[in-house]
């Protein structure tokens, strides 16, 4: 028995269920379905995902223009056959595998409180009486907007911070205030709570040794810490001598560096400390840490230069560096809102 499509349910303004005579293949993904729109180009939507579950399939879309007569195609792909879990494939007509439905309602909180005062005794699914309301609700909901936006032309600018709105069940959602020019934010969170903070220490309490007491340098108060270990071998490209690329950018200030070597077999190792205090260091910019390192414009930000004349011990292969703690830079903005 050929595989065929024999429920549709629109959930919501962005959900169609869509459900079989057979347990689908889960291998059937958003390939297999195509909408279009039967008004426009404008007013199709793309699919999302798919949710395969026994005989039904949840399908996710863009929202939904509202009364908009869809087009839903089931298809074939080169790679993956609309089948059902036991092979059989999908019928090869035009009614399986062309649905058509109808755009969810559009937000309408005058037609809801309406409907919701009708008696239990009466059915509205697919009713004229429905019909009928649905039509006058919107009428009366389009005055309603139109109230709003001569009140809101008696104001030059008024600010409305915090308006809480909550998805709605149409492809188009409206502010309270009518006649807004200008979203500044969106966020999940009210004003004033997505704020990071964070603390510094710059006493014995620091777990940064330079950090011990405060300096008469500049601090960054954007500053990370971090910590990298670098297997050196013949094949690798962050290690050139005295210079080391480290996996972050914009680092500011080095803290701890050593060299670990093998010694009678992989048993014993020997660390070799480099004495940032004494031997120096380079970097891009040395405005953080001016009286242990030098600026030298050539190197990238993640670049550090040891001092070749210390007479440090260079790394050979199965050496490991460890950069036990380095201090990068934070250039991005912690942000909790679109706009």
């Amino acid at each position: 028995m050929a595989l065929r499509p024999n429920t549709l349910q629109v959930i919501s303004s962005t959900q169609i269920e869509l459900g079989f005579n057979k347990k689908l293949s889960t291998l059937i993904n958003v390939d297999n379905f195509s909408v279009s729109s039967s008004v426009g180009l404008e007013d199709s939507i793309k699919i999302l995902d798919t949710l395969v579950s026994g005989s039904s399939i949840v399908i996710t879309t863009n929202p939904q223009v509202s009364g908009t007569l869809y087009l839903l195609i089931l298809k074939d792909t080169d790679q993956i056959k609309f089948t059902a879990e036991d092979g059989d494939r999908l019928a090869n007509d035009d009614v399986s595998r062309s649905v058509y439905f109808v755009g969810a309602d559009s937000y309408n909180p005058i037609r809801d409180r309406i409907f919701l005062n009708v008696p239990k005794t009466y059915s509205l699914d697919g009713s004229s009486v429905r019909n009928i309301l649905s039509a006058q609700a919107e009428d009366l909901y389009q005055v309603e907007k139109h109230i709003g936006e001569i009140l809101s032309d008696n104001y030059i600018s008024v600010r409305v911070e915090d308006e809480y709105r909550i998805r709605g069940s149409g492809a188009k959602d409206r502010l309270a205030h009518e006649n807004a020019y200008l979203i500044e934010s969106i966020s999940k969170y009210p004003s004033g709570r997505n704020l990071i903070f964070k603390e510094l220490y710059f006493n014995s309490n620091s777990n940064i040794n330079s950090q011990k007491f405060i300096s008469d340098y500049p601090i960054s108060l954007q500053q990370e810490l971090h910590s990298e270990e670098i297997i050196f071998s013949n094949l690798s490209s962050n290690i050139s001598g005295y210079l080391l690329k480290l996996e972050k950018n914009n680092i500011i200030k080095l803290e701890s560096l050593s060299i670990i070597k093998e010694a009678n077999g992989a048993c014993d190792q020997i660390e070799y400390i480099y004495n940032i205090e004494k031997l120096n260091y380079s970097i891009k910019n040395n405005k953080y840490d001016p009286y242990r390192a030098f600026s030298y414009a050539s190197l990238e930000s993640n670049e550090i230069l040891l001092s070749e004349s210390s007479g440090f011990i260079l790394p050979s292969p199965g050496d490991t560096i460890k950069i036990s703690s380095y201090i990068k830079m934070y250039l991005g903005k912690s942000i909790s809102t679109l706009f």
